[in-house]
């Protein structure tokens, strides 16, 4: 269900900087104890993985985690989802059961034993497992660069973003709008081009062709302007 709404799961440790129940041999400074909730650990995943949104292709980070809390002396099972958008996660996916964290807006948790309740009022509904699409991580950095252009008003943003991926050479990854306004006639449209080389990082000499020849074929097009 939480994929199909754009959710990524993950796996946090289940030990925590603070909580009721202290380790006897931590593993670590800040591992101290067992955690008491999923939140805390989500908003820090949210924070690390900020940077990467060109990389991944996102306009927001979602998040979710399955796992065991323990609170009181007992342990119990929720799962907390996540995610940076402007909008609440309430907002975002309003379930109609408690919500166990307070903290942020941009989380919210909830006992499992709550969820499989919501699920069986809920069983004739059908909620497809999305296909996973796997690919090798590269190790070397992205390099992005931002172009801005004024094109006619019947122009598809879609007709400039293949121009791009056309021209943009070996090194070409993926490219995202990012900024829109029209003036008059024409709609200036602000691109974002992300560029990685699978062998090395990629050095100035190399990005700087990528992004002439990008702009050379863009300026090319009839009415279409460099800002």
């Amino acid at each position: 269900m939480l994929e199909k709404e754009g959710f990524s799961e993950i796996y946090n440790y289940t030990f925590a900087e603070k909580g009721e129940l202290a380790l006897a041999n931590p593993p670590a400074i800040d591992r101290g104890f067992l955690r008491t909730n999923l939140a805390d650990g989500l908003i820090k995943k949210i924070t690390e993985n900020k940077f990467y949104v060109d990389l991944l292709q996102l306009d927001e980070i979602r998040l979710f985690e399955i796992g065991s809390v323990f609170i009181g002396g007992e342990e119990s099972v929720h799962v907390a989802i996540a995610s940076n958008s402007k909008k609440s996660v309430s907002a975002l996916f309003p379930w109609p059961t408690n919500n166990l964290y307070s903290g942020s807006e941009n989380v919210s948790e909830y006992s499992v034993q709550d969820i499989s309740k919501l699920l069986q009022e809920n069983e004739g509904d059908e909620y497809p497992i999305s296909e996973t699409k796997v690919q090798p991580i590269i190790s070397y950095p992205t390099a992005s660069r931002d172009i801005a252009l004024f094109v006619p008003n019947e122009i598809d943003p879609k007709l400039i973003a293949e121009k791009i991926k056309e021209n943009g050479g070996i090194y070409f990854l993926h490219s995202i709008i990012f900024d829109v306004f029209k003036k008059g006639e024409q709609t200036s449209y602000a691109f974002r081009i992300v560029l990685q080389a699978s062998d090395h990082t990629l050095v100035g000499e190399e990005i700087t062709s990528a992004m002439d020849t990008i702009t050379r074929a863009l300026s090319l097009e009839e009415g279409w302007k460099i800002r």
